[in-house]
């Protein structure tokens, strides 16, 4: 008499269906090895090779089968015990070759402990949510500064070996709680035909070469006079300044300019506009190019098509949007805090510690275009590999960068922050990124 053991230990509740088969299919001499009183016993563990031991024996009998009543038998005996699909169980059973079963993505063993990833989202919140690709390369920089807790040396090493991948994993279901989509509009200029359009070829292989935008700070109507950031951001190093003014008339935007001019650590040689009024008008043109020996050159981009200024546009969110959100400000009180938090801490964290992956190169792969990004890296470190400064604007530079403490910015954002929420009242719209950590 043959006894069948092992993959018959699976669901007790299902004896009686199982029994009826192995009956059918195996024969009327089969027994099974499972205790026919379950009441006072313990079901044990189904371990993966006890699957695979059922499955197998299954397999083996369906193949030497040639009624369709008994192959079905099987088939139901499969859906009922392991409570897959009739059509999975049927492509198990017609393999050309013993299935095995297969170990799911769930039951992978996690190498990171929970406290580990406790404290990645608490660095992850402190510096600014960054993406995981950014925060693979800053994590080195910043960890040494943060001295607000202390973090075990064990969760120290696994911060900095963890990989992209997983901090994407660890962030999803977070992401997904703060996920926030909204829009805001800008003003239409008119299209200023005796300006060049900016070259589609334009080479930029060295620091220098802007773009310039605003943003405006509007809130849910455009009427009347309110603040504006303008954006400064050089294409080849990714280094942004950012300063805010009351209005948008063309000599508040002639200041502005100047005052970024003066805060890059390079000379200008070329700005990049779009056809907004405020840009493209004698007044700074005038200023930039009729009045200077060595005059700058300004470009427009083509009308309507925002991905002529790609650079600075990504900036607008990352270094205005994420700040101060979506809310109006339109008192001179609110715009000489925001150009506080600008220059005493927010330009300096983006410029000094916060990596900037760039587009090497693109290619077409069907119908979809794939991008190869570089190693995400500071503008402060493109801007040395440049080699455009002298010994003593490098050593100025250095000097800055080892004076400052990412965490300390922090600290500094969220103060004035909070000084300028007393101006104007956040609304449960605005991001709050300095709320956390």
């Amino acid at each position: 008499m043959k006894s069948v053991t092992g993959g018959l230990r699976l669901l007790y509740e299902h004896r009686r269906v199982i029994e009826e088969v192995f009956k059918a299919s195996l024969g009327p001499d089969v027994t099974l090895d499972v205790p026919a009183n379950r009441e006072h016993q313990e079901v044990p563990p189904v371990s993966l090779e006890t699957l695979r031991e059922f499955i197998f024996i299954l397999w083996a009998k369906y193949q030497s089968l040639t009624s369709r009543k008994e192959k079905a038998a099987v088939l139901d005996a499969i859906t009922t015990t392991l409570g897959i699909h009739r059509k999975s169980a049927l492509r198990l059973m017609t393999a050309g070759k013993a299935p095995r079963m297969r170990m799911t993505s769930g039951s992978t063993r996690c190498s990171y402990s929970s406290e580990t990833k406790e404290w990645f989202v608490r660095l992850w919140n402190a510096m600014g949510r960054m993406s995981s690709r950014k925060m693979k390369a800053a994590l080195p920089k910043w960890l040494p500064y943060y001295v607000d807790f202390e973090i075990p040396k064990r969760v120290r090493a696994e911060l900095l070996r963890m990989g992209t991948t997983t901090m994407d994993t660890i962030l999803k279901p977070i992401r997904a709680r703060q996920k926030r989509k909204q829009n805001t509009g800008t003003w239409k200029a008119k299209i200023r035909t005796e300006f060049p359009l900016r070259p589609l070829g334009l080479q930029v292989d060295k620091p220098g070469v802007v773009e310039v935008d605003t943003v405006m700070h509007c809130g849910d109507s455009a009427s009347g006079v309110f603040a504006n950031t303008v954006t400064m951001t050089d294409i080849h190093t990714g280094w942004t300044e950012c300063v805010a003014i009351l209005g948008k008339e063309a000599s508040g935007i002639r200041d502005a300019l100047l005052r970024l001019e003066r805060r890059m650590p390079f000379p200008l040689r070329v700005i990049c506009s779009d056809n907004g009024a405020e840009f493209l008008n004698h007044t700074v043109v005038d200023e930039f190019v009729k009045s200077r020996e060595a005059p700058i050159s300004l470009f427009r981009g083509r009308p309507y098509r925002k991905n002529d200024q790609a650079h600075v546009e990504q900036k607008n969110f990352t270094n205005v949007r994420q700040a101060f959100g979506y809310e109006r400000i339109d008192t001179q009180r609110a715009v000489d805090l925001m150009n506080q938090f600008y220059e005493s801490a927010w330009n300096d964290l983006q410029n000094y510690y916060v990596p900037q992956a760039k587009t090497l190169h693109k290619e077409r792969v069907g119908s979809q275009m794939k991008r190869v990004f570089s190693f995400p890296s500071t503008p402060i470190e493109r801007l040395l590999d440049s080699d455009i400064l002298s010994e003593h604007e490098i050593g100025q530079l250095a000097e800055k960068e080892h004076a400052t403490n990412p965490f300390e910015l922090k600290k500094l954002m969220r103060e004035l922050l909070f000084r300028l929420s007393k101006h104007f009242s956040f609304k449960k719209s605005w991001p709050g990124r300095f709320s956390h950590g």
